[in-house]
């Protein structure tokens, strides 16, 4: 099992959509953490040709060539395109997103079974109705993929449903969470992908989602890093 992070630089990325950038300190936090939570299993990054990997960066780099999806409108859906091809590329993976910090040792979920695990949203309302599939929506940040379904089955919900849906940011988010629901998913413990909401506890994750969280997230890292 390999936890799989995405990590590319985003060219001419829009002045309000900037703090989605992931930055070198980013990356450097994420090792960090994980290092410090003994979790064995250790941590790939796939990035694309244009990238430089900070040379400091301890662990597996994954050139993926098909990085860039055929239409896109935002930087987290090329994020999702790679990501979908974490099976193929590195079998069973733990997938997460640069700004989801291990606090706690994971190797538990080295034993899960099932083909998708995802962790819901904090909701219990249907995201659209116009693509009941998605159901309530599912968190991407933190994820398990286990089978060679996943990757046919986004690119075909991705084809089937973008014309209607691609403009929204987090499109790749609503195919994973349709994908969990039609494979009838593992429903991971909030403790393994819990949102940032000023502290913490008995989590393994905290995941600082959404842009108005970025400021925390830095702030985080300066203070249980540098001090």
């Amino acid at each position: 099992m390999k936890i799989v992070l995405v990590y590319f630089v985003q060219k001419n990325t829009p002045e309000k959509r900037k703090k989605h950038d992931v930055n070198k300190f980013n990356l450097w936090g994420w090792m960090k953490h994980y290092e410090k939570s003994g979790t064995s299993f250790e941590p790939c990054i796939f990035t694309d040709e244009f990238t430089n990997v900070p040379k400091w960066w301890k662990y597996e780099v994954v050139l993926v060539k098909d990085n860039e999806p055929p239409e896109r409108t935002d930087a987290l859906h090329k994020v999702g395109w790679m990501r979908s091809q974490a099976y193929e590329l590195v079998g069973k993976s733990l997938v997460m997103d640069l700004d989801a910090i291990i606090l706690k040792n994971l190797d538990e979920l080295l034993d899960v079974e099932c083909e998708i695990a995802m962790a819901s949203d904090d909701t219990d309302k249907i995201w659209n109705l116009n693509w009941p599939e998605v159901g309530i929506k599912h968190n991407a940040g933190v994820m398990i993929h286990n089978s060679d379904r996943i990757l046919p089955r986004f690119r075909e919900l991705w084809d089937e449903k973008k014309k209607d849906f691609l403009k929204v940011t987090y499109f790749e988010e609503c195919i994973f969470s349709a994908i969990f629901h039609e494979f009838k998913g593992l429903a991971l413990d909030q403790k393994y992908n819990k949102v940032w909401k000023g502290s913490y506890a008995s989590e393994k994750i905290i995941h600082f989602c959404g842009m108005e969280r970025k400021n925390e997230l830095m702030k985080f890292l300066n203070e249980s890093l540098i001090g």
